[in-house]
């Protein structure tokens, strides 16, 4: 029980930074294609 919930935090937690990234990268991608084309 105590490893199951170690794993799902570690679990939530990788998918919050996933998703913060993802909206990151959808925020900056225009701008960064903007300028290398």
């Amino acid at each position: 029980e105590h490893l199951r919930n170690i794993i799902k935090n570690e679990f939530n937690r990788i998918e919050g930074s996933l998703s913060f990234a993802k909206s990151w990268i959808e925020k900056f991608y225009p701008q960064i294609k903007s300028v290398t084309s």
